[in-house]
């Protein structure tokens, strides 16, 4: 960090930096306290307001909580997934993106997020992932919205099985941008056999995973990604200044 950078910093921040990297020095883990207040002060050679500020810091980014009392202190936490969903949607509040950018990220990820599950889940999981994928199915009752629910969060366990946190995040990530991209007046003209392919290809996929062929997931999950693609290009609207962190998406 240059001089000049480093001056338009404020000291705080800087404090919540050397935490940061203090936290990984001694290799703290999620549910770890921090050192109580003066003694980070004396770490840091900082006032107490600075510390408090840094704390705050640390805080709002979900990297700690803050209890107060005899007991209190900072204890760290591993962040949720939903912090960063929201710091995503706000990174593209004012972009205009399209559902065809998100199946170009798609079309490459999840083919290999579906490989890279090959002798990496239970049985047990094996069996959730099945009971899934076969609630999605018309047959199944319930109406378009909730099948279509289902078939997402099919699509986010994937990811969470995924050995890769990395990758798993990023494919939850196009998951929940893309449930903010279509109109939910098409949830009146669904297309029943699409439907019916798509929870055919999600059970071929468990299958093959559950095989260990992760040559034959990835093939699945590719055409599967260019089948719904195409067939869900009529459901597009343009997103900008409309992402917003809801609890319930509809695809």
């Amino acid at each position: 960090m240059t001089d000049a950078v480093r001056r338009k910093v404020k000291r705080s921040d800087l404090i919540a930096d050397q935490i940061k990297d203090w936290i990984v020095k001694n290799d703290k883990k999620p549910g770890d306290r921090l050192p109580r207040e003066h003694e980070l002060m004396a770490l840091f050679a900082a006032s107490k307001g600075t510390i408090r500020e840094a704390l705050k810091v640390l805080e709002v980014h979900g990297l700690i909580r803050i209890t107060t009392g005899p007991a209190g202190g900072a204890v760290l936490m591993a962040v949720p997934y939903e912090q960063c969903l929201e710091s995503v949607y706000s990174y593209l509040y004012f972009r205009e993106i399209s559902t065809g950018q998100v199946y170009a990220l798609r079309k490459v990820l999840e083919p290999e997020l579906a490989a890279s599950l090959v002798n990496r889940v239970s049985e047990d999981e094996i069996e959730e992932l099945l009971v899934l994928a076969k609630r999605s199915h018309p047959d199944e009752g319930g109406d378009w919205e909730a099948r279509r629910n289902i078939e997402l969060a099919f699509h986010d366990r994937l990811a969470e099985l995924c050995p890769s946190p990395l990758l798993g995040m990023m494919c939850r990530l196009l998951n929940d941008v893309l449930r903010s991209m279509v109109l939910p007046k098409y949830a009146r003209s669904h297309n029943v056999d699409l439907e019916e392919t798509i929870t055919d290809s999600h059970v071929a996929l468990v299958r093959a995973i559950q095989r260990a062929d992760a040559k034959k997931a990835r093939k699945i999950m590719a055409e599967h990604m260019s089948d719904v693609q195409h067939h869900g290009h009529a459901l597009e609207t343009p997103v900008k200044r409309n992402l917003t962190l809801q609890p319930n998406h509809t695809f």
